[in-house]
């Protein structure tokens, strides 16, 4: 009996040491995904930040033209203009909190895709421009024709326009996919249901993506 007791008591131990492993295993797993769904919601708060920058500078653009009776055939140089006073500039960060969400959902990791190339590609383009028109207010002659410069108007305007609309598309599932405080009930719901945005969203990028 003496030692039926001892052998109680040893698996007992045993147990006990188990229960108390995996307890700290399960308090460790916790704390580190709430570290990183604290880490993926900053950043998602300072993507919202740069995102909206452009949206706003590009509808800010928009209205001014409507308000000064801008003629269409002279939006986009009336676009650029603007664009040397108030154009966005992306966080230093972007791109790192862009690596921290881009997999948290499939259309926002699309979107900010998309976003982040328009802006890569048209800064260089933007710049080349910018020097141009700064030497045609000087009343000097660029170096490059007037063709040239008004292909660069024309993609710079267009490259603004389809940014702010990706960044609408980026700042909606953001705001559901990580900010929300039950990203999980909504990627269900969506599953289940997708309301016209989600609808538009995943219609746009079909026709981009062909898929």
């Amino acid at each position: 009996m003496e030692e039926f007791v001892k052998f109680l008591q040893a698996w007992k131990e045993l147990v006990g040491a188990v229960i108390g492993v995996f307890g700290s295993l399960w308090v460790a797993v916790i704390v580190a995904a709430s570290a990183r769904r604290a880490e993926e919601r900053g950043a998602a708060v300072m993507l919202v930040a740069d995102l909206f920058g452009v949206c706003s500078s590009v509808d800010t653009i928009k209205q001014m033209a409507r308000e000064k009776g801008v003629k269409v055939e002279d939006l986009n140089y009336f676009m650029v203009e603007k664009l040397t006073h108030i154009r966005p500039v992306l966080s230093p960060l972007f791109d790192s909190s862009f690596l921290r969400v881009v997999n948290c959902d499939k259309s926002l990791g699309s979107y900010l895709s998309l976003f982040q190339g328009l802006m890569r590609s048209v800064e260089p383009v933007y710049l080349r421009l910018a020097d141009d028109l700064y030497l045609i207010a000087k009343g000097q002659k660029p170096d490059r024709g007037i063709e040239l410069i008004n292909a660069d108007v024309a993609t710079v305007c267009n490259a603004y326009i389809k940014a702010a609309d990706y960044a609408e598309f980026a700042i909606y599932f953001l705001e559901r996919a990580v900010i929300s405080r039950s990203p999980k009930l909504y990627k269900l719901r969506r599953r289940i249901f997708r309301n016209e945005k989600e609808k538009k969203a995943e219609h746009v990028l079909k026709n981009l993506y062909g898929f």
